[in-house]
């Protein structure tokens, strides 16, 4: 029989408290997938989900949030990669676009 995750508290999230640069992960067993990761540099919430290909993504939801906001971002996410969007390439493409203008790629003084 699998283990069950037990659900994330906000007291609990608040308590715990990394040592000597140590990473804490905790996952939350209501939104399966949710995992924060807890390091002296702040909280980092990400969601491990799969996309429509069938493959594992990774897909950041943000820093330094509460476990409500976390919870709702994740949702948002969820459903847009339900719908077909995929959150990790357009963030990838977006950054190529901006290094393209740095260099002159695209612009029209090129």
């Amino acid at each position: 029989m699998p283990k069950r995750i037990q659900p994330l508290t906000a007291k609990g999230v608040d308590a715990v408290r990394p040592r000597d640069g140590a990473v804490v992960e905790l996952g939350d067993g209501l939104l399966p997938g949710l995992r924060v990761r807890i390091s002296a540099g702040g909280r980092f919430w990400s969601l491990n989900i799969r996309n429509a290909k069938g493959e594992r993504r990774r897909v950041d939801v943000g820093s330094n949030l509460t476990l409500a906001e976390a919870r709702r971002r994740a949702e948002t996410l969820k459903q847009a990669v339900k719908q077909g969007s995929d959150p990790t390439g357009d963030r990838r493409e977006a950054r190529q676009r901006l290094n393209n203008a740095k260099a002159g790629i695209g612009t029209l003084g090129s």
